[in-house]
């Protein structure tokens, strides 16, 4: 988790200064919600909460990253790291995108380090220029033929050009 925030730290003002003649975008924000998940040959549900950043490369291509933690009843708390492109359509307010990447996930205790695919779809809903919500449907490959979903909602900020 530390190293995601320093991560979303550094790409707001490192890309926010430095590209001054031609700005980029940037949207970072917090993200809660809920999981499903089967793992060990369990299953069960949890809830995450964390922290992003979005980098816009082109109007509908993004570069994300994302750390979360996961809470879960009867389990350890995972940490999970996400870093993926991710496509949008390029609409003002409402704006769907499917993304993929991979996914780090760490539970010393119970399952170890993972690292495996991710991918997820959702919508963007800007109430301005700079302040927006995202609901987020995401999937992500835990070792072998374990896996996480999660539905999350997130607020963001966004930086840079307009």
């Amino acid at each position: 988790m530390r190293v995601a925030c320093t991560a979303l730290v550094v790409l707001v003002l490192g890309f926010s200064g430095a590209h001054a003649q031609n700005p980029v975008r940037i949207s970072a924000g917090v993200s809660g919600g809920a999981t499903y998940y089967c793992i060990v040959s369990r299953c069960d549900t949890g809830s995450t909460v964390g922290v992003f950043a979005d980098v816009e490369i082109a109007p509908i291509l993004a570069f994300e990253i994302a750390g979360r933690r996961q809470f879960c009843f009867d389990c350890d708390r995972f940490i999970i790291g996400d870093a993926g492109l991710v496509l949008r359509y390029p609409a003002r307010r409402i704006r769907p995108f499917i993304s993929a990447g991979v996914s780090r996930t760490s539970d010393p205790e119970f399952m170890g380090t993972h690292t495996g695919l991710s991918g997820a779809t959702g919508a963007w809903g800007w109430f301005n220029e700079r302040w927006g919500t995202r609901i987020e449907l995401r999937g992500r490959q835990v070792g072998r033929g374990d896996a996480i979903g999660e539905l999350s909602l997130s607020l963001a900020h966004r930086f840079g050009g307009t």
